[in-house]
């Protein structure tokens, strides 16, 4: 993870910010929020069987596809 320095107007993520949270074992494809503006980060496992994973505030759900991934996260808006 990347830590960045903003002065000025408040801080706001978007989808081009997904590299700067890429860790371990996944690389971060997608970033949404919640509908309390809290970050919901998409990432898929880089290397053996494809594993994506939703993780927002303490929580960390797997799923063995994209489509149960992204199905999950209907309730969840996306960036720009």
């Amino acid at each position: 993870m990347k830590f960045h320095v903003f002065y000025g107007a408040e801080p706001r993520l978007t989808n081009a910010h997904a590299k700067d949270f890429s860790r371990g074992g996944y690389v971060c494809m997608s970033i949404m929020e919640t509908p309390k503006g809290q970050p919901v980060f998409i990432s898929k496992s880089k290397s053996g069987f494809p594993v994506w994973k939703v993780e927002f505030g303490t929580s960390c759900c797997v799923f063995a596809t994209e489509k149960e991934a992204m199905e999950y996260c209907k309730r969840f808006r996306p960036l720009p």
